[in-house]
């Protein structure tokens, strides 16, 4: 009956194909070895929408035979880290996925950082042909990086995503991403560099 009920039952080597429609879920975690797929694999197909104020997907200790393809992630609001989803020494293969409308802002013990998406601890994904549209952060609006890890990005659009402190699009501290054919227009930020 939910897209967090396909994934809780899975195992490795399967795959979860989501019915086009929006689905108002949050607090999906993927798990290691998993496909999660629309049913067409593009994003227009299925909307998860979290309505806020929670944050819509996770990824934690998992590899690259980890898959999310065809989704648009929205509605996603977190005091901390990663709204619309947050990588944790996990590197799972990201493709045709937008991300839109989501929010982290500062709490007490963190910064607000990555609207679109926070990459942190030993984390390594593929994003492919993603977009990061008008997402919002203290840092990073559209995603967040930080030290020592290498995330890659290949035709991916970052667009009208801002940041109160650093960043509206990309921000990157000490991390090292590789980014080909990809596009930031329209970002801002208040203090520093709209795009990355």
């Amino acid at each position: 009956p939910t897209i967090r009920a396909g994934v809780d039952s899975a195992a490795v080597g399967d795959t979860v194909e989501v019915a086009c429609g929006p689905y108002y879920e949050h607090t999906i975690v993927l798990k290691d070895g998993v496909v999660l797929r629309s049913e067409t694999g593009q994003p227009k197909c299925v909307t998860i929408d979290a309505q806020g104020p929670c944050w819509v997907l996770a990824a934690s200790l998992v590899g690259n035979t980890t898959v999310l393809e065809g989704f648009t992630v929205t509605g996603g609001f977190r005091a901390g880290e990663g709204a619309g989803m947050l990588c944790n020494t996990a590197s799972p293969r990201i493709e045709r996925c937008v991300f839109t409308g989501n929010t982290a802002v500062s709490s007490d013990r963190v910064e607000g950082c990555g609207g679109g998406m926070m990459i942190r601890e030993g984390s390594f994904p593929a994003l492919i042909e993603c977009e990061f549209l008008e997402n919002s952060a203290v840092m990073g609006g559209g995603v967040s990086c930080l030290s020592g890890y290498y995330p890659t990005l290949t035709g991916c659009l970052f667009q009208g995503n801002t940041a109160v402190d650093l960043s509206g699009g990309l921000h990157c501290a000490g991390a090292a991403p590789v980014l080909t054919s990809c596009v930031f227009t329209q970002n801002s930020s208040s203090n520093s560099v709209g795009g990355m």
